[in-house]
């Protein structure tokens, strides 16, 4: 009974042990398990940290390029500093040097300001004085205005004549020069004693006993004026050098007429003569000339006082460097005569 009871208590011990086996081997189906879940996580885990390693590497080789960019900036960004400072420097040491030019323009300018306000000053008192005393020069010369208009308002007369040795009279100085003048300006022989008349009534003005130049002695003044147009050509011809003489020949009413014309270094032209000629032939201009000279130097002669006998066409001829005539023959007869 006692080994009955023994093998039952082991019987029972060796299921009970049996029992605790298949609880322990659940178990460790189950820890197994779980193990297996937890190595693919542990994978799973390795893989995203070996990817995130990666990223982690590529990420600190992007950051020591993106730091030796920040220091290549850095040093970029120093020498733009040193240099941005010796600029800053530079014009700091410019400014203060305007600055102190500034200064002492100031300084100048206003001790040269204040003298002249002076001066101005002095100027505004001699210029008042000046004035009271323009005032009374003004007032004087209002009374003398006032006197001459009185006088005006009078008809005056002037004498246009001179006395002359036979006891008559003749016309002075100005009244030929008046007469020139008009004719100059192309008024007819007939028609200035009327023109000199109008113009003395509208000044107000009178003839001394109503005498006026009649067309005669207008017509004697021109030939004077020719007279002395002639011998101002002479003294110009004369003593000017390099001279060119033009000559040329027209036909009126078939009777052939020469010009002669002289020109200096400038091409200004003087007039010597226009005569009227037998022929065109050369010989006959060069006679003709001669004949104008002649009568140039007898107009000198004739219109000044000088006793001195000039012989200008010798010295017209002498002046006379070039010839231009539209003839061969004409040229060679001036340049050879």
């Amino acid at each position: 009974m006692k080994q009955n009871t023994l093998l039952q208590k082991s019987y029972r011990n060796s299921i009970q042990n049996i029992f605790r086996m298949k609880r322990t081997l659940v178990d460790l189906k189950y820890s197994l398990a779980n193990r297996s879940k937890a190595e693919v996580k542990l994978l799973k885990s390795n893989k995203i940290l070996k990817n995130s390693a990666k990223n982690a590497e590529t990420g600190m080789k992007a950051m020591q390029k993106c730091l030796q960019n920040e220091k290549i900036r850095i040093r970029y960004i120093n020498n733009i500093t040193r240099m941005e400072k010796k600029r800053t420097i530079e014009k700091c040491k410019y400014w203060e040097n305007i600055a102190q030019k500034t200064r002492y323009l100031k300084d100048h300018l206003q001790a040269k300001h204040e003298t002249e306000v002076k001066l101005l000053q002095e100027q505004i008192l001699n210029m008042r004085q000046e004035q009271k005393a323009n005032k009374h020069e003004i007032n004087k010369t209002k009374d003398e205005l006032h006197f001459l208009l009185d006088n005006l308002n009078e008809k005056k007369q002037v004498d246009l004549t001179v006395p002359a040795p036979n006891g008559k009279y003749t016309f002075s100085t100005d009244t030929n020069l008046c007469i020139m003048e008009l004719l100059n300006a192309n008024v007819a022989f007939e028609k200035v004693s009327c023109v000199i008349s109008s113009v003395m009534k509208l000044c107000n003005v009178d003839s001394r006993n109503n005498i006026f130049p009649k067309k005669d002695y207008v017509s004697t003044i021109s030939s004077t004026r020719l007279f002395v147009s002639q011998a101002h050509a002479a003294i110009v011809c004369s003593e000017q050098e390099n001279q060119t003489l033009y000559t040329d020949e027209t036909k009126k009413n078939g009777q052939p007429y020469g010009v002669f014309v002289t020109t200096n270094e400038d091409k200004k032209p003087f007039l010597l003569g226009l005569r009227q000629m037998s022929n065109k032939a050369a010989q006959t201009q060069l006679d003709v000339f001669k004949q104008i000279l002649g009568d140039i130097e007898l107009r000198y002669n004739q219109v000044t006082t000088n006793d001195v006998n000039n012989h200008f066409n010798n010295q017209i001829l002498q002046n006379i460097k070039c010839t231009m005539s539209d003839r061969a023959a004409t040229q060679y007869h001036l340049t050879n005569s």
